[in-house]
């Protein structure tokens, strides 16, 4: 069994327990769990066009292909070429949170295919 533990904010605790039936199972806990983490970090991520004077924002497209660095086939939109190479899906994953805190994307972004 595997369990995490993690406060949050105003006192809050949190509490994952893992069982694991085989060894396959206990190795793949962690990356379970950074799969979950990162699919509910990029499900808060909004955009706006510098262009757009409107003030709403806008989610990214529901599928995100990021995520394909976790998993063995990644699911895309219709019309995206998948990107299939472990090291270029985790400078995907790497350039996509550079932009996030203001820094240029390095390579193989292609961020204007992931909005709507």
């Amino acid at each position: 069994m595997d369990e995490y533990y993690s406060e949050l904010m105003l006192g809050g605790h949190n509490r994952i327990s893992c069982h694991n039936v085989c060894e396959d199972s206990l190795l793949a806990t962690p990356l379970i769990i950074d799969l979950i983490i990162m699919t509910e970090f990029f499900s808060r991520v909004s955009y706006k066009k510098a262009e757009d004077n409107a003030s709403a924002y806008d989610k990214m497209y529901s599928v995100l292909s990021f995520l394909s660095y976790w998993l063995k086939a990644p699911l895309t939109r219709p019309g995206y070429e998948a990107i299939n190479g472990l090291n270029k899906q985790r400078a995907g994953v790497d350039n996509f949170l550079r932009l996030l805190i203001g820094l240029p994307a390095l390579d193989e972004l292609r961020f204007e295919e992931r909005l709507k």
